[in-house]
């Protein structure tokens, strides 16, 4: 009786299929409708002063990409050595 209690399911729902799209989805309508909001910028296009939800889509993200990159290569040197 305590083996059938232990023991897994298989063939079960994968949970992670949903949830790891839907974040991303979520994710990338936060940046464009929140953070890209029309009303947090002057006219010139900069981010009204302290509004700091604004300042993410100053950021380049090719920079973000390289930092990224750079962080990886980091520490995959530090793990080799």
């Amino acid at each position: 009786m305590a083996q059938a209690a232990n023991a897994k399911k298989s063939g079960g729902f994968n949970f992670s299929i949903l949830v790891i799209p839907i974040s991303f989805v979520v994710s990338v309508l936060f940046y464009k409708f929140v953070c890209g909001d029309p009303s947090r910028f002057l006219a010139n296009g900069d981010p009204k002063p302290g509004d700091y939800l604004a300042l993410f889509i100053k950021v380049d993200l090719s920079c973000l990409c390289c930092l990224r990159f750079c962080s990886l290569h980091s520490r995959l040197l530090l793990s080799v050595s």
